[in-house]
């Protein structure tokens, strides 16, 4: 019976161990700390540390937390922790309360490896929690994907601290795994291939992108999918991607399949302008890659020369695009002279201007009474290029009032001619100026009025117009050798006359209006002379006496008013207003 007791006792201490035993502490692992972009990565192209979740040590036995001591949490191979985190350890009760914490924690020494926690056990009365907040880390390698492992307890630097249910290289305090960063498409050029190594360096494009000839096709070798630690996406099927970085009007394959982050496409290409370029590639097709990473720079040479290009003020040239140039024609004035700016290149069949190009160069236009200059002597042609170019240090067009073109030719007839866009010349605007040969002048003076038209290119032909208002006073008045035509009139009435001269334009000025001329026309003085028939005369004998009435020279004219005669102290009668001479009989 007392054996039977030993062994029942016995049993049920082995039972309650094992119970014992089972309720160990917990670990929450610290979240944040998976699929970290390589660009992160120590030698990523944005390195910088990921601050990663709360670890919490939880208790389920009040002793878990056994014995004081240091616990030290070791990072995975290929990483490492920030060593000036400001990391945390902060005790607490498990399920809260303000009953009193049995442990006490701080952090000790942080190196890229490992991180100390001193954990200090006061007493075993309570179920207690140890928050570390504040953990980063990093990746050391941004070329190996995916560089995946735990923060451990390792057995080889486990620390002095006892807690039950934290297991040496077993408990997982944080999972750490690197993922691809921000995807480009790398542009693999003739000459080149792409490599995804262990290691950044030793990945990338490596080769010499081979020099390309402008309008001449040529195929892409590949665009990758990858980030900018080279590591390859799993990234597949039908995209449409868009290129950039040159000039012209290039060509490109835009409809594109991947399969495994490689282009499997045929990438033909053809670039028109002659330069240094670096292509880029981006495609909006879902997962997009909108961003674009430049190529390696590689050289575009020009075709053979084969044609004349010329250019006209407002117009620039746009090697390797349709045209060969932006912009218009700006209008030009007849008799004005462009002044090295009428610009001639020899060029490819793209517009590429050709260094080595020294054509002569005749230059000819629509407009049979330009005025080119010869800039080359004895040599034939109006001017020989230069490195391929040359502009005429001046050009007039002659006639106005309509569009022209100017064209150049090659003087050896090897190069096609080139033929400018359709200009607007306009007739150049003369100056028209008028004077009054009295001013002011009365009434009934004879007064001349001169217009005198000017203008840039030669003295203007045609006819002028006087107008006193909206009024033609003379009409159709030619101008003479020196561009002055004049109308004389004794007619204007008393007032002031807002006279114009209106030039109406010839086949080269157009049509000019005077300011106006303020004509002032005054009354005309006069001078009275009296005479009688009867002087002297008797007493009741009838007696005529004549007054004649005249203008006073400048002034001309008969005045037409009613004169009146007096005698001493009385009033004649009047006479009728109807001669000048005016006779009445008293």
């Amino acid at each position: 019976m007392k054996s039977l007791l030993v062994a029942t006792t016995a049993a049920v201490l082995l039972t309650l161990g094992a119970m014992t035993a089972a309720a160990s502490s917990s670990t929450t692992p610290a979240s944040g700390g998976t699929n970290v972009s390589a660009d992160l990565a120590q030698n990523g192209v944005a390195p910088a540390f990921a601050t990663l979740g709360a670890v919490v040590i939880s208790e389920a036995s009040n002793n878990d937390f056994k014995t004081s001591g240091t616990l030290v949490l070791t990072s995975p191979s290929g990483w490492r922790f920030n060593t000036a985190a400001a990391i945390t350890a902060t005790p607490g009760k498990v399920g809260g309360g303000s009953t009193p914490i049995d442990i006490s924690a701080s952090v000790g020494a942080i190196t890229a490896s490992s991180i100390t926690i001193n954990i200090t056990v006061n007493a075993a009365a309570r179920l207690d929690n140890l928050t570390l907040g504040g953990i980063q880390v990093q990746a050391i390698e941004g070329g190996a994907l995916p560089a995946a492992g735990n923060i451990l307890r390792s057995s080889v630097n486990a620390g002095t601290a006892t807690i039950v249910g934290v297991i040496n290289d077993v408990t997982n305090f944080g999972s750490l795994s690197l993922a691809s960063g921000a995807l480009r498409l790398h542009v693999v050029l003739p000459g080149q291939s792409f490599v995804d190594g262990s290691t950044v360096a030793s990945s990338g494009i490596i080769g010499v992108a081979a020099s390309q000839a402008a309008g001449v096709s040529f195929n892409l070798v590949e665009l990758v999918a990858a980030d900018r630690q080279f590591n390859v996406a799993t990234y597949s099927g039908a995209k449409t991607v868009a290129y950039s970085g040159a000039g012209g009007s290039p060509s490109y394959t835009t409809s594109v399949s991947f399969s495994g982050g490689h282009s499997t496409t045929p990438l033909a290409t053809t670039l028109r302008k002659a330069e240094t370029v670096a292509l880029s590639a981006t495609s909006a097709t879902s997962p997009a890659i909108g961003t674009g990473l430049a190529s390696s720079s590689f050289a575009v040479a020009p075709g053979p020369v084969s044609k004349l290009q010329i250019l006209l003020p407002g117009e620039t040239a746009a090697p390797g695009t349709s045209s060969g140039k932006t912009g218009a024609p700006t209008a030009q004035i007849a008799g004005v002279a462009i002044v090295n700016n009428v610009r001639v290149n020899a060029v490819d069949a793209d517009w590429n201007v050709i260094s080595g190009a020294a054509a002569d160069v005749a230059i000819s236009s629509s407009d049979v009474a330009a005025a080119i200059d010869d800039d080359n002597g004895a040599a034939g042609g109006n001017l020989t290029l230069a490195a391929g170019s040359g502009a005429l240090s001046t050009f007039s067009f002659g006639t106005g009032g309509g569009p022209q073109t100017v064209t150049a030719s090659d003087v050896a007839a090897a190069l096609s001619a080139g033929a400018s866009a359709s200009v607007t010349v306009n007739k150049p605007a003369p100056a028209t100026s008028l004077d009054s040969s009295h001013n002011p002048a009365f009434f009934g003076q004879s007064v001349t009025l001169t217009a005198t038209v000017t203008g840039g290119g030669g003295t203007p032909t045609g006819t002028v117009n006087f107008k006193d208002g909206s009024t033609v006073i003379g009409s159709a008045l030619p101008l003479d050798d020196s561009g002055v035509a004049s109308f004389t009139t004794s007619s204007l009435s008393v007032a002031t006359h807002a006279i114009t001269a209106v030039y109406g334009g010839s086949a080269y000025y157009t049509a000019s209006t005077s300011a106006n001329l303020s004509q002032i026309v005054s009354k005309a003085s006069t001078a009275t002379a009296l005479a009688s028939s009867l002087n002297p005369s008797c007493a009741g004998q009838p007696v005529t006496l004549t007054a004649t009435v005249g203008a006073v020279a400048p002034g001309s004219g008969v005045p037409a008013l009613a004169t009146r005669f007096r005698s001493t102290g009385r009033r004649l009668r009047r006479s009728p207003r109807r001669r000048c001479r005016r006779p009445i009989t008293t």
